[in-house]
């Protein structure tokens, strides 16, 4: 019986360090938290749309062609600013607002550009830039509340741009997409 004792031993022994090797290599691999790309930032990063190299050309050649025209420079600006290139959308939507300084879909994608700098005062002056060409602009509401509230961490500037928001266009799909959040945030804020 001493035998099989020492057989059994020596069997358990091989398997615990076999396990615990697997084990170790196994935390050694782990991913680990701390600075980084968070969960919602990697799904953004694998939605972002890659530039078709000659959709681009196709467009910065019309750029050159028609130096006086907007809408070209904004539809480069959205190609850049949808494949997470904001500096370049930046710099797009910039010479689009100096050709029509009153296009509000500029002025919205470049608040945009600007929050995913982390550029967040500059994104709120955009924003409000828009709202003081049409104050009932959907898309400038909408995206200056989530700039105060994300961006700048001010929550009840953020739920007074929604609110405004949910008062001039009550049926737009922007205001869908923050009606339960507004409330919810509202009930948060004040402790009920």
């Amino acid at each position: 019986m001493r035998k099989d004792n020492a057989i059994f031993f020596v069997s358990g022994l091989a398997f615990g360090v076999l396990l615990g090797y697997f084990v170790f290599q196994a935390v050694a691999q782990a991913p680990t938290a701390g600075p980084g790309p968070s969960a919602a930032q990697e799904e953004l990063v694998q939605q972002r749309r890659l530039i078709d190299p000659q959709e681009l050309a196709a467009l910065e050649q019309l750029a050159a062609d028609h130096p006086e025209d907007a809408e070209v420079r904004i539809r480069i600006g959205t190609l850049y600013f949808d494949s997470g290139q904001y500096n370049q959308a930046v710099d797009w939507l910039r010479q689009a607002i100096a050709i029509d300084g009153e296009n509000l879909h500029a002025r919205s994608h470049l608040a945009l550009a600007l929050a995913g700098l982390g550029r967040i005062d500059e994104a709120v002056s955009e924003y409000e830039a828009a709202l003081q060409i049409d104050p009932s602009h959907p898309q400038s509401l909408l995206g200056l509340g989530r700039v105060l509230l994300y961006g700048r961490k001010d929550v009840q500037s953020g739920i007074e741009a929604w609110e405004k928001l949910l008062e001039v266009a009550p049926s737009s799909p922007e205001a869908e997409s923050v009606r339960e959040e507004v409330e919810a945030l509202k009930s948060a804020h004040s402790g009920g």
